[in-house]
């Protein structure tokens, strides 16, 4: 079992990226806004399934 996080680029940050200075987490924001699940959000709703614990998603994600 993985613990996932995609990063679709669009034109939206692909323009954010290339027309400016951003930082990892002005990106990661954009990303999010757009429907990115973090690793952090894929991890929890995987142990609110009951495939994984809470403990091993935070062991894994730090």
């Amino acid at each position: 079992m993985g613990i996932y996080e995609v990063l679709i680029m669009n034109k939206d940050l692909e323009k954010s990226i290339l027309g400016e200075k951003v930082s990892e987490y002005d990106i990661q924001d954009l990303a999010i806004k757009q429907g990115m699940v973090t690793m952090a959000q894929d991890g929890i709703m995987k142990a609110a399934e009951g495939i994984t614990s809470v403990q091993e998603v935070f062991r894994v994600i730090e």
